[in-house]
């Protein structure tokens, strides 16, 4: 698994580990604890979103510049058989 899901996975288990912390020794009113878990929650859940777009960016970025390389590997293996054809039909 890559670190960066690790990472995300991560994130959104600390904080529902937290969530439920807070629920077992929330001070306020069940209508005050409700709001605050729905608000973290919220904000947890944008934070693993915001993350996951961010990878998602980063694997795209880095898949370019992958096909980039191969094309430019392609465009050279080409250029040379083209190359070794014209040598060898000009002997001839």
């Amino acid at each position: 698994m890559k670190t960066e899901v690790k990472v995300i996975l991560g994130v959104v288990a600390g904080a529902m580990a937290g969530l439920l912390t807070g629920i077992l020794i929330a001070p306020d009113s069940g209508k005050k604890t409700r709001k605050q878990l729905y608000r973290k929650a919220s904000d947890t859940t944008q934070d693993a979103l915001e993350a996951l777009e961010e990878s998602f960016q980063k694997a795209k970025v880095a898949g370019n510049e992958k096909l980039h390389e191969w094309m430019e590997g392609a465009k050279k293996v080409t250029d040379n058989a083209k190359k070794t054809l014209e040598s060898a039909t000009s002997k001839n």
